[in-house]
């Protein structure tokens, strides 16, 4: 059934015992403009993929999709919150939409309930409004209500220079460095420790009350982070557990064929008692004194599968956690609402997580995958493209975070300034990666005025050239042209 309106609601029911609906399809026929260029998103963090091209039909965009004509640009795609998980297509005579209403990869039992799957939005763009302008103006119409943070976020985070290995003391000794260099009384900079801090190592899960050799005391550390000038904040991967006994409700890795890591085992999130571990977890941080967490990994620890992957299909066909009577994108939200509750006022960041999800349960989105302190080109792949092609989301439905610059003696510090200068001032948050000992003079001098920049709320930097080209170096940063040069 469609409600129709401004906006087209889409609601699935099924009175049929036991049946189970894995996709529904609805399709519009029309003659699509030639010589269109077209822009989609991706489901969770985007992973160098995002560009605008003409009609391709196999083309999978997922949640919306922006069509130039050569003079207006319009949007179609379903508000944030949605039920499904929805992926549109379009060819030279129409455009269609899947709704992936299944559970686990088995279609959804209802039981009799009505599923309220999506609501549809179809924007017209206005006469003068470029590409960018457009797409800002439709990212509000998606999304009412965005969680932001109170003031802008920036900081430190420890991942690019030391990849899990790290310690208590080089944490303390990067927040009075970091400290050092914000001059913004008003608001301090964070600092972040990454994965690698607990029991587990790396980017290992549960217990999360055991912290690993070189953290003797997490709460300690937080205290002495505050001390410092920063604010701390911890990363954490909710899911993930080793404690594998019957009394905990899992799912194992194995129902997956091609899973790398078969003996991985996560939380069934479909078990309260589950969603109340969790709710434990993010609360013993608050209570160690962390004002920042950073949830990843739940997108491929409930789906085996990352965002690139999904060609065919979110997950694999065939299997199903305890509660099949949600669909997966409820199970995500869930998750996410979770961690949200009990995290009582900390700043929340997901990665790996569905942004068109996540919105109202965080107030930083990490859009793409990991950039690098080791290989440039991955920081330009992952970064530059990501940062160009959603930063008309930003602020509309959360502050996104296109991630890290990783300062280390592998990249070039020519090309690393630029990449720095370019998120200080595209009003988005900042989190700097650096190793100490290869920041000198000029780096420290350009760190410090990024900070300031930072630590202000600019206006969102508009990708000048992305028409074009699938890595932007024009840019409208605060009314100023700005030409990068990203090549090696």
């Amino acid at each position: 059934m469609i409600e129709k309106g401004k906006t087209a609601k889409v609601f699935i029911s099924c009175d049929e015992k036991g049946k189970g609906i894995s996709k529904i399809l609805i399709k519009w026929r029309c003659r699509m403009p030639e010589g269109a260029k077209i822009l989609g998103d991706a489901l969770e963090r985007s992973y160098g993929e995002l560009e605008w091209r003409g009609i391709v039909p196999d083309r999978l965009m997922p949640w919306y999709f922006m069509i130039h004509d050569g003079g207006k640009t319009s949007g179609i795609g379903v508000k944030t919150g949605a039920s499904a998980l929805c992926c549109w297509q379009a060819d030279q005579n129409g455009f269609y939409l899947t709704l992936d209403t299944r559970s686990g990869g088995k279609g959804v039992q209802l039981k009799g309930r009505t599923l309220a799957a999506c609501e549809i939005v179809f924007y017209e763009g206005e006469e003068g409004d470029t590409p960018y302008q457009a797409s800002c103006k439709f990212m509000k119409e998606l999304c009412s209500k965005p969680l932001l943070p109170k003031m802008t976020v920036y900081g430190f985070n420890d991942w690019y220079y030391a990849y899990g290995r790290n310690s208590a003391e080089r944490i303390l000794k990067d927040s009075e460095f970091c400290s050092d260099l914000a001059e913004n009384t008003g608001n301090r900079p964070f600092s972040v420790i990454d994965g690698g801090w607990q029991y587990t190592g790396v980017t290992g899960g549960a217990p999360w009350s055991l912290s690993g050799r070189k953290f003797p005391d997490m709460k300690d550390l937080a205290s002495k982070i505050k001390k410092a000038g920063c604010r701390p904040g911890i990363w954490y991967r909710p899911l993930l557990t080793s404690e594998d006994s019957p009394w905990v409700k899992i799912s194992r890795a194995t129902r997956f064929k091609g899973h790398p890591n078969p003996h991985e085992i996560v939380l069934d999130p479909t078990e309260p008692e589950n969603l109340e571990r969790i709710k434990d977890d993010v609360r013993l941080f608050r209570k160690w004194g962390y004002e920042l967490i950073k949830h990843d990994f739940s997108s491929w620890d409930v789906f085996g599968r990352w965002g690139f992957q999904m060609i065919d299909g979110v997950t694999e066909n065939g299997w199903s956690f305890n509660d099949n009577s949600k669909t997966n994108a409820e199970i995500l939200k869930g998750i996410y609402k979770t961690i949200f509750d009990a995290a009582d006022g900390a700043v929340i960041i997901g990665c790996n997580t569905v942004g068109h999800l996540i919105t109202g349960y965080a107030h930083l989105q990490r859009i793409g995958d990991d950039t690098s302190g080791q290989e440039w080109a991955r920081t330009r792949k992952m970064g530059v493209n990501t940062l160009a092609f959603r930063a008309c989301q930003n602020r509309s439905f959360f502050a996104l975070d296109a991630d890290c610059v990783g300062i280390t003696e592998d990249i070039p510090w020519r090309l690393n300034s630029q990449w720095l200068d370019l998120l200080s001032r595209s009003g988005s948050p900042l989190f700097v990666s650096a190793k100490r000992e290869v920041i000198g003079k000029e780096q420290r001098k350009a760190l410090k005025e990024a900070f300031s920049r930072a630590s202000a709320q600019l206006p969102a930097g508009e990708p000048l050239d992305w028409m074009d080209t699938s890595c932007p170096a024009r840019w409208n940063l605060d009314g100023e042209t700005v030409e990068y040069n990203w090549s090696e």
